[in-house]
C-alpha cells in the first residue's frame, strides 16, 4: 500500500473523477465501504464480535468516508 499526503490524495481524486467520470460520491462510497470490510474482517479475525465502535467524523474530506463507514 502506497500512502499519500493528503494533497496528493485530492489530486489523484480530482483526476480520477475528471479522467474517468467517476464521481466523488462513489469514490467516498466505495472507500467507506472498504474500511468497513477491512473492520468487519478485523473484527471476526480477533473474536470482537460484541464490541462497540466509536466513528468520529469531521468536516474535512474524509468525513463522508467515515459516515458512509458508519451506515455499514
Amino acid at each position: 500500500m502506497k500512502i499519500v499526503s493528503p494533497k496528493v490524495m485530492s489530486e489523484i481524486d480530482k483526476q480520477t473523477i475528471d479522467n474517468f467520470k467517476i464521481p466523488g460520491s462513489l469514490l467516498m462510497e466505495n472507500a467507506g465501504i472498504k474500511c468497513w470490510l477491512c473492520t468487519e474482517q478485523f473484527i471476526e479475525k480477533n473474536n470482537l464480535t460484541n464490541t462497540n465502535i466509536v466513528i468520529l467524523a469531521g468536516s474535512g474530506n474524509n468525513g463522508g468516508d467515515a459516515l458512509v463507514f458508519a451506515r455499514h
